[in-house]
């Protein structure tokens, strides 16, 4: 698996926001199902951003389980990855985030996706993409 190789980019991405009408797993599959059962075609061009500091937040506020919120993410629907706990600053073993959690639902995806880092200096793409490469197992 390469972190940024796509083979057929998706035209579309939905990106799961804090209190948006999508926000956590279940209404990413919710939202996953509809498209292939009323626009199959659309379903091949598009696809899911997680937002994975989001759907983390989504489930504390409302008292929800994380693990349960990321284990309703259809894999099938998941085209790119939105990786960051902080804004400012880079995903971190430290956070409170359970990365490794996150991880081994992210191995799992038999099909080439892209990961979209919160990158807000320079210097910090080369601890961001050592952390992506250390959880999905390319160091």
């Amino acid at each position: 698996m390469a972190i940024v190789s796509v083979v057929s980019p998706p035209q579309i991405v939905l990106e799961n926001r804090n209190g948006s009408i999508i926000e956590n797993g279940r209404q990413l599959r919710d939202f996953w199902m509809a498209v292939q059962q009323h626009a199959p075609t659309l379903a091949k061009q598009s696809g899911i951003v997680l937002d994975i500091s989001a759907l983390y937040t989504t489930a504390n506020r409302r008292n929800d389980s994380f693990e349960a919120s990321l284990t309703a993410v259809p894999i099938a629907g998941i085209r790119g990855l939105h990786v960051h706990t902080r804004h400012q600053a880079p995903p971190s073993a430290d956070d409170t985030i359970p990365w490794e959690t996150v991880f081994e639902k992210v191995r799992e995806i038999p099909h080439d996706f892209f990961i979209n880092p919160e990158l807000h200096h320079k210097n910090q793409v080369g601890d961001t993409i050592a952390f992506c490469e250390r959880y999905l197992g390319e160091e």
